[in-house]
C-alpha cells in the first residue's frame, strides 16, 4: 500500500506533499524551527561556527565527492539547472579530479626496486664494436 494513503488514513488531516519531519497535521514546520533546533544541537555538541545551510553545502560538496552526477545533485537541491550547481560547487569537481589523478598516479608509479647484491653482467650487445 502506498504510504501515503496509510498515512492519509491513519491521520485525514495529513499533508499529501510528503514530509519526512512535520508537525503532526502533515503541514512542514516553519523554517526557524529547524534552524532553533540546529543551534540547539551545535552548542550541546560543542561545536561553533556552524549554520543550518552548511549542511546544504556539506552535503552537496560530499555527494560530488562521493562521485554522484551533477545533474542528479542539481535536482536534489533543487536548482534551476546545473551551471547553478556547477557554478556554487563546482570546486568540489576539481578536488575530486586532482585527487582521483594522484591515485592513479599512484597505483602506476613503479615501486623502488631494491639493490641487487650480485655483479651484473655486461650485455654483449652493448660492449661490441661495429
Amino acid at each position: 500500500m502506498n504510504i501515503q494513503l496509510s498515512l492519509k488514513k491513519q491521520y485525514p488531516s495529513y499533508n499529501p506533499d510528503g514530509y519526512v519531519f512535520c508537525q503532526e497535521n502533515g503541514d512542514p514546520y516553519e523554517p526557524r524551527t529547524y534552524e532553533d533546533l540546529f543551534k540547539r544541537c551545535v552548542r550541546q555538541a560543542g561545536i561553533r561556527d556552524a549554520n543550518f545551510h552548511a549542511l546544504r553545502h556539506t552535503f552537496a560538496t560530499r555527494s560530488l565527492e562521493q562521485g554522484m552526477d551533477i545533474v542528479t545533485l542539481s535536482r536534489l537541491l533543487g536548482h534551476a539547472n546545473p551551471s547553478v550547481t556547477m557554478d556554487k560547487y563546482g570546486h568540489a569537481i576539481d578536488d575530486h579530479k586532482r585527487q582521483s589523478v594522484q591515485r592513479l598516479d599512484d597505483l602506476y608509479a613503479a615501486p623502488p626496486q631494491p639493490p641487487s647484491s650480485q655483479p651484473t653482467q655486461k650485455d654483449p650487445w652493448l660492449t661490441m664494436e661495429w
